[in-house]
């Protein structure tokens, strides 16, 4: 997530106007909703079996097409 925001600042200040893929490829993260979908996940599936969150990783639709409507 760090990245993407670095990534956001740096295009802010040299003036760079990405081209909309480009933005939703680096803003999906940047909009916290992967960190939000993760810990709500967390707190409903109690206690969260290892084979589920790979399922999450080797799938990650799952969390990021929520995470573009956030």
């Amino acid at each position: 997530m760090r990245k993407s925001f670095l990534l956001e600042a740096k295009w802010y200040s040299s003036g760079y106007m990405p081209i909309l893929e480009e933005y939703m490829d680096n803003a999906w993260i940047s909009v916290s909703g992967p960190v939000i979908l993760l810990h709500a996940y967390t707190l409903i599936a109690n206690p969260a079996t290892e084979e589920a969150l790979q399922f999450l990783e080797e799938y990650r639709n799952i969390i990021r097409c929520p995470s573009v409507i956030f």
